[in-house]
């Protein structure tokens, strides 16, 4: 995702399914992430390690590609890149009554 500044974020979507976020097991009295989410999170880092990393050559190179989908004159910079995650499963999930580990104002939206 490129702002109206042209700085780069990172997206990871997500297929919805049963308990994306946390395994059904508690480890020591607390609920502990998925596999997938500890994969999700580990390929959105790699994301931005490799945007970093690519430096002003990518900087360019992005722009040059993506140019004919940006507004006149922008120019994407990797600047302090974020990551956020998405699944419908979130918003799905945590609506339902009783859930013990999610509440709606914890999940619905999240970024690192």
């Amino acid at each position: 995702m490129v702002d109206a500044n042209g700085n780069i974020d990172v997206i990871e979507i997500k297929k919805p399914f049963d308990d994306i976020l946390l395994s059904r097991g508690i480890h020591r009295g607390n609920s502990v992430p998925t596999k997938e989410l500890s994969g999700t999170i580990m390929q959105a880092e790699k994301y931005l390690f490799h945007l970093s990393k690519w430096g002003v050559e990518g900087e360019r190179e992005l722009s040059k590609r993506y140019g004919s989908a940006l507004p006149a004159g922008l120019q994407i910079r990797v600047t302090n890149p974020r990551r956020c995650f998405c699944s419908a499963a979130i918003a799905e999930r945590t609506a339902r009554a009783g859930s013990p580990r999610t509440n709606r104002s914890t999940w619905t939206s999240w970024e690192t």
